[in-house]
């Protein structure tokens, strides 16, 4: 993998500074303002506590009373102010750095959102890189930090670097020459700490894979979604070791990089520690034969200290490197995204009541594979006319609704809608065009208003045709009988919410639907949302769905021939192509694939028909 560019630079900081002004100009200053002020009070306290001990040694046992002793407690009144002042600014910055990281991730987050839904396709979403950037955006691979915590970073190392130099211009003061060894020393042993950081992420980053699958078993044992099957299967043990085990793989590279800097950071800690005590030995050799008198003893003693705070960075430099590490991701993910960028097109057919399809010689295969899913595949799909299209698993019936949907290009043939190529059209208007009902739709964790809005969003506020649509669908009654009618979040976990049974999901996707059509859609496709119900069930729902979607070209695809027997057109798919096109009645004369399937299934259907309970299905 290649190492992110910011890797070698000496001062990852830089990169964080450029990022602040994007994220508001304003809070920028200010923040630079605060960060100056958080730095020079600790000093100017030291230098207070020094005057302070300086006139208190004077007064004596005069007391405060003597002008020394008035001194002595401005000194203190100074340094009181300078101790609040210090505490006030480095809260006031912790805020700031804060708000101001919020905003950078928001920003790149914004940035990662566009690019992933630029494309009108989703085929760079099945890019197993693509899906690691992501995680890296997210914070997966980077050890939970995003680029918003190495604003935090810089803030905090800004405040103490400020304090250190200011400290170390007290301490030469003193000694010069042994300021400068002190100061230079902690620098030392923060680039190799530095260093060590970054070698740990750019290993942390190339463990993208392992991370996403463990954080995947973190989340089957700690969220609801799977907690049936895991009990039921005892599965617990088994996925607890497997998390443990990938999360132990991964960062087993990043311990073994922590072992390489070992030597160059024991040595910096060494010389650190030999110039502290250095200084530190001398100091109280002054002061023990009064070449320093106590007031100034106790300015360089803390001043010593302060400097110290340049190379206690470990924690922020570990927050910068993780951080940016999220930068590089963003980037890679825009131009992923840009490779897959459609060109300008044309506007779709007018609005009318059903659109003709025509598939001439249709190839595909999917991205990495080398095997046609369909090939040669030529149909002609009648305008305002229902289609069935059936057949074995891997057939290529979903992969034939994905082309449609434009969710994919044909690698060769052409897809026609009234008589336009689909890829001469704009991509994003065509979708428009179309509606569907995935066999997995979404059920949103939001509420009934916006689950059945999101099928058109101009509609969204517009009551009188929502109440129409779900009528259509069967869901009003239901709708309207929530606790918050269509204001209740369909998800139990939410305040207010309630969940539904899986009849009444299909209904409000069959809304969606049938809000889309509202709205303009004039293909709609029905890609076996009732795999789970039984046949009689399943009959029902596509039934009640041809009649609702009479007049517009439908598509729907099921396993079960009886089921689809009412559509126009029954289309049998083998192998990427049509092994048989033609209404029930002629397909059973023909005593063909067809014919064969649905009568091995009729018996069955028959008894499912006679003995199976009834499922809720609109």
């Amino acid at each position: 993998m290649r190492r992110p560019p910011w890797a070698d630079k000496p001062w990852p900081s830089l990169v964080v500074l450029r990022m602040l002004p994007t994220a508001g100009r304003g809070l920028t200053w200010t923040l630079a303002v605060i960060t100056l002020v958080a730095g020079l009070a600790p000093t100017l306290a030291i230098v207070a506590s020094g005057w302070m001990v300086r006139y208190i040694t004077l007064a004596g046992s005069e007391g405060l009373g003597t002008p020394d002793g008035h001194r002595a407690v401005a000194a203190l009144v100074v340094l009181a102010a300078l101790f609040v002042l210090s505490q006030a600014a480095a809260r006031v910055s912790t805020a700031l750095a804060t708000a101001l990281g919020s905003r950078v991730d928001a920003r790149l987050q914004r940035r990662a959102i566009r690019a992933v839904n630029g494309p009108a396709g989703v085929e760079h979403l099945d890019d197993p890189e693509v899906r690691n950037l992501l995680s890296r955006i997210t914070g997966i691979g980077s050890g939970g930090y995003t680029p918003g915590g190495a604003v935090s970073g810089l803030v905090t190392n800004a405040v103490q670097l400020v304090q250190s130099v200011t400290a170390l211009v007290v301490l030469c003061l003193y000694h010069w020459w042994l300021a400068l060894p002190v100061f230079l020393a902690g620098l030392w042993w923060s680039r190799e700490g530095r260093r060590d950081y970054l070698s740990q992420t750019r290993a942390l980053t190339q463990q993208t894979t392992l991370l996403r699958r463990s954080v995947y078993l973190r989340d089957l044992v700690l969220k609801p979604a799977a907690a049936k099957e895991i009990r039921l299967f005892g599965l617990t043990g088994w996925l607890t070791d497997r998390y443990r085990t990938d999360w132990d793989d991964a960062m087993a590279v990043v311990w073994r990089r922590r072992g390489q800097h070992s030597v160059p950071v024991f040595t910096a800690l060494l010389v650190l520690t030999a110039a502290n005590f250095l200084v530190l030995a001398l100091l109280g050799a002054d002061a023990v034969h009064h070449v320093v008198g106590l007031s100034a003893a106790v300015v360089f003693l803390r001043s010593v200290i302060v400097i110290g705070q340049v190379s206690a960075r470990g924690q922020q430099d570990m927050q910068i490197a993780y951080g940016l590490s999220a930068l590089p991701a963003v980037t890679a993910v825009e131009r992923a995204a840009a490779h897959a960028v459609e060109r300008p097109g044309a506007a779709p057919p007018a609005d009318r009541a059903g659109v003709r399809i025509d598939l001439e010689n249709v190839s595909f295969h999917y991205p990495g594979s080398t095997t046609p899913v369909l090939d040669g595949l030529d149909l002609v799909i009648p305008a305002s006319r229902s289609l069935a299209v059936v057949g074995a698993n891997g057939a290529g019936k979903t992969t034939l609704i994905k082309l449609l949907c434009r969710f994919y290009d044909p690698d060769a043939g052409t897809i026609l809608a009234d008589g336009k190529d689909l890829r001469d059209l704009a991509a994003r208007d065509w979708q428009r065009r179309v509606a569907a009902v995935f066999q997995d739709f979404q059920r949103f964790e939001l509420t009934a208003r916006e689950n059945i809005g999101f099928g058109a969003l101009p509609l969204l506020g517009d009551t009188a045709t929502m109440r129409r649509t779900a009528a259509r669908a069967g869901i009003l009654d239901r709708i309207e009988a929530l606790p918050g009618g269509w204001d209740t979040p369909l998800a139990r976990h939410l305040d207010g919410g309630t969940d539904l049974s899986g009849g009444e999901w299909q209904r409000i996707a069959l809304a969606r639907a049938l809000l889309a059509v509202e709205a303009g859609a004039r293909l709609l496709v029905l890609d076996e949302p009732t795999a789970s119900l039984d046949v009689r069930a399943e009959s029902a729902f596509y039934e009640r769905f041809l009649e609702l979607t009479h007049g517009i070209t439908t598509i729907v695809i099921s396993h079960r021939f009886a089921t689809v027997r009412r559509a126009d057109l029954i289309c049998v798919l083998q192998g990427g192509a049509v092994a048989e096109l033609g209404p029930h009645d002629e397909l059973m004369a023909a005593g063909g694939e067809y014919a064969r399937m649905y009568t091995a299934q009729s018996a069955r259907y028959d008894e499912e028909e006679r003995s199976a309970p009834t499922e809720e299905a609109p």
